[in-house]
């Protein structure tokens, strides 16, 4: 399974001012691919899923934001430094799911804000499986990382991101691998490495179909990524 991610540290920023960004990106998304345009709140089923799409307009975004809110026992007050959460999918034959928490501003947990879109198997004859196209991918990844500005971003499969994982000190890496300040990228001599830089900070790209990443090349990747002394 394939997800694109984006991660960033503490910023505590009002549900509105997070409505206001997760709109600009869903209009991105859309922008992106057709099965990116309607959103639909997550369910316990998919028919009371599907009872409505989500109004992606900043106000109504607003309001599902802090439903997804931690609240605190005693008077049911929000806990801002929390920050807010909402989970949309697409509705469609070929799933897409998103998962967001912005917001937060706790310092407990080193990453407390991403979005996640959990993508479509890429082998299926569906629509969805044009997601995994590079032109698409980029337009993807460049929107989620120019209106949340995380600190670092990630096109890859799970099972990759898990080898992954016994190294924690360092964002993983994968298809596309973001990353900014205070987290760079040496430039690569490997022809099958393309970087550029992008919103802040830099961007590569495996030259490969992201099926055929293999775990030693996103660790070549991950390889370049290193913390500024600054």
């Amino acid at each position: 399974m394939f997800f694109a991610g984006a991660y960033w540290g503490p910023r505590p920023e009002s549900a509105e001012v997070c409505a206001y960004k997760l709109a600009n990106c869903l209009e991105g998304l859309s922008n992106a691919h057709p099965s990116l345009r309607t959103w639909f709140r997550t369910g316990r089923s998919k028919a009371t899923a599907r009872k409505g799409p989500i109004d992606i307009a900043a106000g109504e975004l607003s309001r599902a934001l802090k439903e997804g809110s931690n609240r605190r026992d005693a008077d049911r007050s929000i806990i801002a430094e929390l920050g807010f959460s909402l989970a949309l999918w697409n509705g469609g034959e070929a799933p897409v799911g998103l998962a967001i928490t912005c917001g937060a501003g706790s310092s407990v947990i080193s990453e407390p804000n991403h979005l996640v879109l959990d993508l479509p198997d890429p082998d299926s004859n569906l629509s969805g499986c044009s997601l995994y196209e590079k032109d698409v991918a980029a337009r993807m990844m460049k929107t989620m990382v120019e209106i949340w500005q995380p600190d670092y971003a990630i096109w890859s499969s799970y099972s990759i991101q898990t080898e992954q994982a016994e190294t924690v000190d360092i964002p993983t890496a994968g298809w596309f691998t973001y990353v900014k300040p205070p987290w760079m990228l040496k430039r690569s001599t490997d022809a099958g490495v393309m970087t550029e830089e992008f919103a802040g900070g830099t961007l590569a790209i495996l030259d490969v179909p992201p099926v055929k990443v293999a775990s030693h090349e996103a660790a070549s990747v991950r390889k370049m990524i290193y913390r500024s002394a600054e």
